[in-house]
């Protein structure tokens, strides 16, 4: 759900690949090495791209361009976030934030403490990660990025509901859902839907969460998020193992595709538990073999999690 941010790293790898160089400078030099980072933790090497990040950082830091420098700090803190690396995260992303902030770029410094409040829940700072939320969302509501805000509200309401508080946190979905739909954008809207799954989970209407996690999933699908598909399926899978009888084959095969997403995307943690999630599964409905082949699967990310 967090994602890079800019066309700048795009374009000079485009202009790589098509033979274009242009003169070799500080600015085009960290740009080449933002490239070739974004290009590299899409292969899942994350040495190379981290090797590729610093090395992108010093140079822009050397042009002295601060547009350039905030995106990719936040692109770097996405990298680290999804590593489990959130306090080294956190200053890119506190960094970016002010050099947004000193640019007058509201929009940008609302993306980059969405990412931050991100960190502070993955270290389970709940209220830190409410108040940052709620400085993002009247930034995103000042530039006008209905999507930014409903994101931020949404969280709001995550907050609260882990708090215990649901009946505030329905609010703020109600709120986020509205902001939502006004963006037309259905990443948003996904994340909303399955905000609201959860919620209705705590909740025990595990048929309702179903429901809710199967619009997001498909939400997210079309936004093209993997990260936020494998969440939403994930989800989808516990709902539908906790209506147990002859769901629950449905929910090992959502467990599973859950797992491969996840992988795609770097997050063999969570892909080795939604592995175990769907193995737990097709040996509730009797299918040992399967099982077994989800547990090999499991056992294999999880190598894959402890080592870079």
């Amino acid at each position: 759900m967090i994602r890079f941010v800019g066309l700048t790293p795009l374009l000079a790898l485009v202009l790589l690949a098509c033979g274009s160089h242009p003169p070799a400078n500080h600015r085009t030099l960290g740009l080449r090495h933002a490239a070739a980072a974004e290009h590299a933790w899409s292969l899942g090497r994350y040495p190379a791209a981290a090797h590729n990040f610093n090395a992108a950082l010093r140079h822009l830091r050397a042009a002295d361009d601060p547009l350039a420098t905030a995106r990719l700090l936040h692109n770097y803190a996405v990298v680290l976030i999804a590593w489990r690396d959130c306090r080294a995260a956190a200053g890119h992303l506190h960094e970016a934030a002010a050099l947004h902030q000193r640019l007058d770029r509201p929009r940008e410094r609302a993306m980059n403490l969405l990412a931050l409040a991100g960190c502070k829940r993955r270290i389970g700072d709940g209220p830190g990660a409410r108040k940052i939320l709620l400085k993002a969302a009247q930034l995103a509501e000042k530039a006008g990025d209905k999507a930014a805000a409903a994101r931020a509200r949404a969280g709001i309401g995550a907050a609260l509901a882990g708090a215990g508080d649901l009946a505030s946190a329905q609010r703020e979905y109600v709120t986020a859902g509205r902001l939502a739909a006004a963006s037309g954008q259905p990443g948003a809207v996904a994340l909303v839907d399955n905000n609201l799954g959860r919620l209705l989970a705590r909740k025990s209407n595990h048929k309702g969460a179903e429901l809710r996690f199967a619009r997001a999933a498909d939400g997210f699908r079309k936004a093209g998020d993997v990260d936020g598909l494998s969440q939403a399926l994930a989800n989808r899978a516990a709902s539908l193992a906790a209506l147990g009888g002859p769901r629950v084959l449905e929910a090992a095969v959502h467990y599973q595709r859950a797992a491969h997403a996840a992988v795609t995307v770097g997050r063999y943690d969570a892909a080795a538990a939604w592995f175990a999630g769907a193995a737990t599964a097709f040996s509730a409905a009797g299918e040992r073999e399967l099982a077994e082949q989800c547990r090999q699967h499991g056992r294999h990310v999880l190598n894959r999690s402890v080592t870079p």
